[in-house]
């Protein structure tokens, strides 16, 4: 478990990214990206080593979440896909939680709303950028905030992640439903109106 330092850390870590990814998302998307690499990179490559190496698995795992970064980063539309799938994920795993669906039925919703996001990301491109780090930020913010506000946030081990118990409350959870979609169309309408290069089916200049 968790103690409650690290939660904290992993609590403000959370709502800083996100605000940054809500607000400023399509302006800072290359360094968006790289970040997205370096976790992904980092996760893939230290799985390959034996948690008992604690020394070689941190510095596989650099080396890997350097690659990803570099991919990410210089590879654009596989950028504007993973941001397409990120956001699909996003919403499945936001809606599906708040509701009485088993984990089953929320690992396949996800699945699906990942692909779809990630296709639909294609054709939108700009758009898509500015929708998935806005409503993927806005996750972060709340993520982070229902950490230290919210009582029955439930902590799993390290080897499942942190998650959030969106069914412990029903009226907590639909509040977070509330707060997660009122704060992304915030940051959709401030990078739509901060970032007059956007076109519906527009290229990256």
């Amino acid at each position: 478990m968790f103690n409650q330092s690290t939660l904290t850390l992993i609590a403000l870590a959370s709502i800083v990214i996100g605000l940054v990814s809500c607000f400023y998302g399509y302006r800072f998307f290359r360094i968006y990206l790289a970040i997205i690499g370096f976790f992904v990179g980092f996760s893939l490559a230290s799985s390959f080593v034996a948690e008992s190496d604690t020394t070689i698995q941190l510095l596989v795992g650099t080396v890997g979440g350097l690659i990803g970064a570099g991919i990410l980063s210089y590879l654009y539309f596989i950028g504007v896909f993973v941001a397409g799938v990120g956001l699909g994920a996003t919403i499945g795993l936001t809606v599906l939680s708040s509701t009485t669906a088993d984990s089953t039925v929320i690992i396949i919703g996800v699945v699906i709303c990942a692909i779809i996001g990630g296709f639909i990301a294609m054709l939108l491109n700009k758009v898509m950028i500015v929708l998935a780090t806005s409503f993927i930020g806005s996750a972060q913010i709340i993520y982070g905030g229902a950490i230290l506000l919210v009582p029955d946030v439930v902590v799993e081990t390290q080897t499942k992640g942190v998650q959030l118990d969106f069914q412990s409350e029903s009226n907590t959870s639909i509040v977070m439903l509330i707060l997660w979609i009122s704060l992304g169309l915030i940051g959709v309408l401030y990078q739509l109106r901060n970032n007059h290069d956007l076109r519906l089916f527009g290229r990256r200049n």
